[in-house]
This record gives C-alpha cells, structure tokens and sequence, in this order.
C-alpha cells in the first residue's frame, strides 16, 4: 500500500494581500493601525526591533487618547527567558486558539522574527514588513489559522530610509557606503509579490522560484552553515527555550546572512560576585541574561547604560556585561533607543 500526499486543500485561499506600500515612520501606516484596532485583533510584524517598538509606541499613544483602550503586546528577542514566556502566554491568552474558540479573541501582538513559529496565535488582520518568501508564509500563516472558512488581510510595507528600501535584516551592511545591501531572496521576493489571494500551491510555487535548488551557495554561505554547526556542538549548554535572533535571516539554509558578532549581557547584578561551580552560574545565566550584538553592546558602554563587572566563577575571574537599572524591563525588553543618524546603528 502507497501513501498519496492529500492535496485536496492546496487551492483554498487562505489570505489576501490587500497592499504594499512603501512606508518610513508609523504615520504612513496610520490608517492600517487604525483599521486593525476597528477590526479589535491583528498581528504586526517588524524585521528590526527598533521598528516594533515604534508601532508599541503608537499604540500606547493612542491608548493615552481613548477610553476604550485595545490590548497590545511587544515581543522580540531582547527579553529574558521568563520574560519571553510571560510574553508568550499573554499572547495565547489574546490571540490563542481557546481565545477564538471562546469568542474572545481581542488585541494586537507586535512581534519580530522571534514570533514566526513558535506562537500559535491567529488573527483576522496581519501587517508585515517584507521579507523573504518563506519567512512571509510562515507570518501569514498566523492568519485565520482556526477557522478555514475565512480569509485573512495582508498588507506589506516596504521599509524606508532617505528614500531607498532598507532590507535589515535581509542582505549585507557595507561599513564603507554605510547602506544595506538586500539579500537575493528578498529581491526576487519584491519582484513576484503582488496583491491578490493566495493559496498554499502558489505560495509553494513562489518559494520553488526564490529558491532555485540549482543554486549554487558561496563559500560564504557555507561557512555560515557550519559556523552555526560548531556552536551547537561547542556550546554543551543549549537553552531549549531559545529562539532566533532578530538578524537571523536563516531560511533552509543559511543563503545570505552574516552572522553577527554577539555576547551576553546580563539584566541586573547577581546577589552574589562568587559562583560556587559552573553549572551555578549557567543556572542563573538562564533566566537573568540577553543576547545582543557586540556593537549595540559598545554603544551601551559609552552611553554609560551597561557597566562591566567582575565576578568569580569556582577558581576563574569572569568579566561580565550587566545592564544598569532602568534600562532593562518586562514591557520593552533591552530595547535600547538608537540614533537614528548612524546607519550602522540600525542593524537591528
């Protein structure tokens, strides 16, 4: 007996790109957050954190403004481990499946790549900045994703800066012109993505073109590949909770993305400077600690909003980064304001 794959449901229209449309501050989308909160739930994905906390932004402004205030949610990868699953449980409660099934599904979750597949949340309405095709499948299919009889809304915005696209994380940074460069994927992706319904055989088939099997990958690429090999078997203490980073732009494999420079920081003292062993220390690392880039790091330093202190773990001296009080909490995260005059500072 032959299994046969069951296709029958390739053709049924599971979201409608309403528009795509270029945009550079949450202004040019005001009429998209506005609808989203007519519409009582959503889903809004940024590619950079700085830009999901610019939409949180507008929507605390806007809840300042009403009595009727709509529920939001600022997830990304800057947060401790508990924190991302209080996050994550917040959201379910909102957008989750028993929400739906209980008619009481209601509010916004603003989210960046950490939120494309480990959540299962749905919503009606969906605002995504472009991306790859493969990554723009799995947001959409946060869509109506328990009610088959429905069809969600997707718009697209193109992210802007002086007037060129700016495709952080998808492509390379030039430190010598200062300006992204778009990865390939993302391009061919702007080229085939146009409003109108989708269906999960188009989108395979749209995925099949961005993503020639006869490509050949760069040495680059390959070294990328087997850079993220090594710290899986290098690293003995992997946390299962662990979500990709923002600048992760992994998609099959590792096409495009340089991987960037990162170390922990920690997001208040430890009670104590002496750990007794190292597996007290990893312990405490788990749920005290963040991931950021080596230069948002840097920039903490100068800014005088990450200090380096030295504790002791067993016989060793370890320096570590910790983030002063006031700059790390359960709302924003390690969301650090960047200056908006420095490319480079925008990586993220």
């Amino acid at each position: 007996m032959t299994s046969v794959e069951d296709k029958s449901d390739n053709k049924r229209n599971r979201f409608v790109i309403k528009d795509i449309r270029k945009y550079e501050t949450t202004d040019d989308v005001e009429d998209l957050l506005s609808l989203m909160i007519k519409k009582g739930n959503g889903i809004i994905y940024a590619n950079t954190v700085d830009r999901a906390v610019s939409f949180y932004k507008w929507f605390e402004e806007y809840n300042s403004r009403v009595e009727q205030k709509i529920n939001v949610i600022l997830y990304h990868s800057r947060f401790t481990e508990p924190d991302k699953g209080k996050k994550e449980n917040k959201i379910i409660d909102l957008l989750g499946r028993e929400a739906w099934k209980s008619n009481r599904a209601n509010g916004v979750a603003i989210m960046t790549q950490i939120g494309e597949m480990s959540i299962n949340i749905s919503a009606e309405m969906m605002i995504s900045e472009i991306c790859p095709i493969d990554r723009l499948t799995q947001r959409a299919g946060r869509m109506c994703r328990f009610d088959k009889t429905k069809v969600g809304e997707l718009y697209v915005l193109a992210p802007q800066k002086e007037c060129n696209l700016y495709p952080a994380p998808y492509g390379t940074f030039d430190l010598h012109s200062k300006s992204w460069m778009s990865c390939e994927p993302l391009n061919k992706t702007i080229q085939i993505l146009e409003p109108k319904l989708y269906n999960a055989e188009t989108l395979v088939d749209m995925i099949n073109m961005v993503y020639d099997s006869r490509r050949n990958y760069s040495p680059q690429s390959i070294d990328n590949a087997n850079n993220l090999k090594d710290y899986f078997r290098n690293n003995w203490l992997i946390n299962p909770l662990q979500r990709s980073a923002e600048d992760d732009n992994t998609a099959n494999f590792w096409k495009s993305r340089d991987i960037m420079p990162q170390d922990t920081v920690f997001v208040h003292k430890p009670s104590t400077t002496y750990f007794t062993n190292y597996i007290e220390f990893q312990s405490w690392k788990i749920y005290n600690s963040v991931e950021l880039p080596v230069y948002i790091i840097n920039k903490g330093r100068k800014q005088h909003k990450i200090d380096v202190v030295n504790i002791r773990v067993k016989d060793e001296s370890v320096n570590v980064y910790i983030i002063r009080e006031g700059f790390y909490n359960e709302e924003f995260g390690a969301a650090f304001t960047e200056d908006k005059n420095n490319v480079e500072d925008q990586i993220l």
